[in-house]
């Protein structure tokens, strides 16, 4: 019985070395989880070389001018496609159309409201036709109440543009482009030296087709052909805006507009900005190069004694210049 004490004190002499020991494997192991976090899901995607918030702000802001950067050269490289202006505007800017005259009806009229465009003379207003375009009035900014007519006599522009035939459209296609022949004729007699743009009618949504049969967007695209066969390329052109706003049926897309005939007003900065981007329209000018023909007169015996001009011919060479 007196011999059991060293054995209990060596039972505590170990049970202290397999305490130190668990210590010394546990503790590294809980100070090693205490330093892992998880990655904030605010972090932009890519590399980022530190964890500190500074470092993290800044690559965000770095990485959005990068988009906004990518998102504007696609656009400036693809100026013609309707891809390119799918996506409403962001420019809060105002865009200058000078020497320019806009003619159409409510929806041109929303253009002049909604567009931010500077400089540029509307003739617009709600019902506006090809029918009542020549005897209309509209308020006229230094001008007052006055017609088309006193409107192209009381300055010259550079570009006309021209959309109607929606509130027309039950009409016979051939009589609505014969209104719009006389428009043009009105407006070469007073603007010798305009371009004048016919912008294609643009279309409906398929429910407002439903809703309204007398518009049909079938009738729409068979005026637009029946204008773009009217566009000369020289002094007058035809320009399609309904790519930009058109859904894949080829109807004007419903998220676009709250009636499903005018754009909502965040969107008219969409059509400015295609019409901005396709006002360079090539204008053809003539050149005629005169070429002289020679030929060799000979002999009975066949050596040549002289040389005439005997024939000119005349060739007619297009070439083409950027307009305004």
């Amino acid at each position: 019985m007196k011999h059991a004490k060293p054995a209990h004190g060596l039972k505590r002499y170990l049970f202290l070395i397999l305490l130190v020991v668990s210590c010394i494997l546990i503790v590294p192991g809980c100070l090693i989880y205490e330093n892992i976090t998880e990655p904030s899901t605010d972090a932009p995607s890519g590399p980022v070389t530190t964890t500190t918030s500074t470092t993290v702000t800044t690559t965000v802001a770095t990485t959005t001018t990068s988009v906004t950067t990518t998102a504007t050269t696609t656009q400036s490289t693809n100026k013609v496609t309707a891809a390119t202006t799918k996506a409403p505007s962001t420019s809060t800017g105002k865009v200058s159309f000078p020497d320019t005259l806009f003619i159409g009806d409510s929806r041109t009229h929303g253009l002049s409201m909604y567009g931010r465009i500077t400089d540029a003379t509307f003739f617009a207003k709600t019902s506006l036709t090809s029918y009542s375009a020549l005897s209309s009035k509209v308020n006229i900014s230094g001008l007052g109440e006055v017609t088309l007519e006193t409107v192209l006599a009381s300055r010259q522009f550079k570009t006309v543009y021209i959309m109607l035939g929606l509130n027309e459209i039950g009409n016979k296609v051939g009589s609505i482009a014969g209104k719009y022949q006389a428009i043009i004729d009105k407006i070469k007699a007073t603007q010798p030296n305009a371009k004048i743009v016919l912008q294609s009618t643009l279309h409906v949504t398929s429910a407002w087709e439903k809703k309204k049969p007398t518009f049909k967007n079938s009738k729409i695209n068979e005026l637009n052909a029946k204008l773009q066969q009217m566009a000369d390329g020289k002094t007058v052109f035809f320009l399609d805006i309904n790519p930009v706003f058109d859904d894949e049926n080829g109807a004007l897309n419903s998220k676009y507009t709250g009636d499903g005939v005018h754009f909502y007003a965040k969107y008219y900065t969409m059509w400015r900005d295609y019409l901005a981007e396709n006002r360079s329209l090539t204008v053809p000018t003539t050149t005629t190069t005169t070429t002289t023909t020679t030929t060799a007169a000979t002999t009975a015996t066949g050596t040549e004694t002289s040389t005439t001009a005997s024939a000119t011919d005349t060739t007619t060479v297009n070439t083409t210049t950027k307009g305004a």
